[in-house]
């Protein structure tokens, strides 16, 4: 039992769980570190059909596909998010499947690892790579990006797009007289307002300084 103690701390220091699948009588069988992950009282009655409906409704058709592949041979090795308490959590997961002889499938064994800290990380690191930490508008570099994208789609379906360049007039006379915080608030006020005529699928970015772009997308007007 001991063993079993300590066999439940390293998961729980290395936020992973390991489960069992029993195929023929469709069990389920959970670490303690995979209920705590999945936020599930330990010791509910699992069932694949239950741990599917606690992924996020957007990555269930992903998941399903995959372990479906896995019955057909492939890796089972995905991330994907899941809802605890209304809270969305990521996480890897992996397994392998063991089958009979004449290929029946027997069971499953696999891993399920939190996620979460790493994502929101990439996330930051993704945020701060693509966009302007002042305005939160897309940066030079995110604009030109997205603009050739834009360019090669638009010529692909012979249709057109746009690209709009503008600066604020006399934006150095804010600075001046009034202080940088001043001119900061006017860039984040005029960034919204920009954000508030578009669609969805437009762009806007800072250039930088008082200059800004905005792509529109080929079949989308403004609003």
């Amino acid at each position: 039992h001991q063993h079993d103690k300590d066999l439940d701390r390293a998961q729980a220091i290395a936020h992973v769980g390991s489960w069992i699948l029993d195929i023929p009588r469709n069990l389920l069988k959970w670490s303690d570190e995979c209920y705590r992950i999945f936020g599930i009282p330990i010791g509910d009655a699992m069932s694949y059909e239950r741990f599917l409906s606690c992924v996020h409704p957007d990555d269930r058709e992903m998941v399903s596909q995959a372990w479906d592949h896995a019955l057909q041979g492939a890796v089972y090795e995905i991330e994907h998010r899941i809802v605890v308490d209304g809270e969305v959590k990521w996480v890897k997961e992996h397994a392998d499947l063991d089958f009979s002889e004449d290929g029946e499938l027997l069971k499953g064994i696999g891993t399920a690892q939190d996620i979460t800290e790493r994502k929101m990380y990439e996330e930051r690191l993704q945020q701060m790579a693509n966009y302007d930490p002042l305005t939160g508008l897309a940066n030079r570099h995110f604009m030109h990006t997205h603009l050739k994208r834009v360019i090669e789609l638009s010529k692909r379906s012979q249709t057109s797009c746009a690209l709009l360049l503008l600066d604020l007039d006399r934006f150095k006379d804010i600075n001046d007289s009034f202080g940088h915080p001043s001119g900061d608030e006017l860039l984040v006020m005029i960034s919204q307002r920009l954000q508030d005529h578009l669609n969805e699928q437009d762009l806007v970015g800072r250039l930088g300084g008082d200059e800004f772009a905005i792509v529109i997308d080929s079949h989308v007007t403004p609003n």
